[in-house]
């Protein structure tokens, strides 16, 4: 039987998109795609985490063709389904449809409905009924979605719902043996941790970083108590590297050589600059550079 990996990062308590509020009862899931092209699941969990407190709504897993994340706790409200109703009674899963045809996406879909019925099993449940424990977003709001599953790509709404019946029964049954427990994570490469902090000491807040802070920053990356995308945000957006009295476009450079660790390419640069003369924060552009692939390359050499 498939199995989804299912990470946790989790929305901060207390913020604008997790009040706390728990769960006014079980209805159990409700089933959206994502509409964000060239967003792997990961990505749409950091988008939670990166910008609590400027929307309301969120949901609680992100899914696809490898993997889920976690971004809510089962019990707790997320502003999802465009009803208090819908919001107040069910789990919100977040198909990443980055791609909307062939293997990934079947993949993907497939992995939603293992992910569906583990979370109906948590909760109790024994058979998905539509608009009893399991709900298209379309059945709160009316918007067209999950839209390609309403339209029968790759399965109509029926056959999902009994591919979420046909997981639920296999995990309902007998286990055969013990699942082995998983492989415990890598360390991460503490050299470049310590570069990584250094480097953005030194770009964002124009110093040397002081011990405590140091180690501070190193310990919770190599402990995996935070990780790269949250350590920058805390540094770059930090009130010492706000109050830095530098022009924007010095501000841009400085971002580049604290991020991505280079200078920053004209094309790139020139845009950055356009968006923030226009209709962009600088919040909104460390949170952009955050999300790109060229981050998360950076990130995964450290062993993120």
């Amino acid at each position: 039987m498939t199995e989804v990996k299912i990470n946790e990062l989790f929305v901060p308590k207390g913020t604008k998109r997790r009040g706390g509020k728990k769960l006014k009862k079980d209805n159990g899931v409700c089933i959206h795609e994502a509409g964000t092209p060239n967003a792997p699941a990961v990505n749409l969990a950091r988008v939670q985490v990166n910008s609590p407190n400027s929307v309301v709504n969120g949901w609680h897993f992100s899914v696809d063709d490898k993997e889920a994340w976690q971004s809510f706790p089962l019990d707790e409200v997320a502003e999802h389904s465009g009803k208090r109703e819908g919001n107040d009674t069910t789990v919100a899963i977040e198909i990443a449809d980055k791609v909307t045809a062939g293997e990934y996406w079947r993949k993907a879909v497939d992995n939603a409905a293992w992910l569906a019925a583990w979370i109906l099993r948590q909760k109790g449940h024994t058979k998905a009924v539509h608009k009893q424990n399991i709900w298209q977003h379309n059945d709160w709001s009316g918007k067209d979605c999950p839209r390609q599953i309403r339209k029968g790509n790759p399965v109509n709404w029926a056959a999902f719902v009994a591919k979420v019946n046909e997981y639920l029964a296999a995990m309902l049954a007998p286990a055969s043996a013990p699942t082995p427990a998983p492989a415990p994570q890598p360390q991460p490469n503490k050299a470049l941790v310590e570069a990584f902090v250094t480097r953005l000491y030194a770009a964002s807040l124009d110093r040397a970083p002081d011990p405590e802070g140091f180690k501070g920053w190193v310990n919770a990356l190599m402990n995996r108590a935070l990780d790269p995308w949250q350590v920058a945000r805390g540094i770059v957006l930090s009130d010492e590297s706000i109050g830095q009295r530098e022009t924007t476009e010095e501000w841009v450079k400085e971002l580049y050589r604290a991020l991505l660790g280079r200078e920053p390419d004209v094309d790139g640069e020139q845009n950055w600059l356009a968006r923030l003369y226009t209709d962009m924060s600088r919040v909104a552009v460390v949170d952009g550079i955050l999300g790109s692939s060229e981050f998360s390359g950076v990130a995964a050499a450290m062993g993120f």
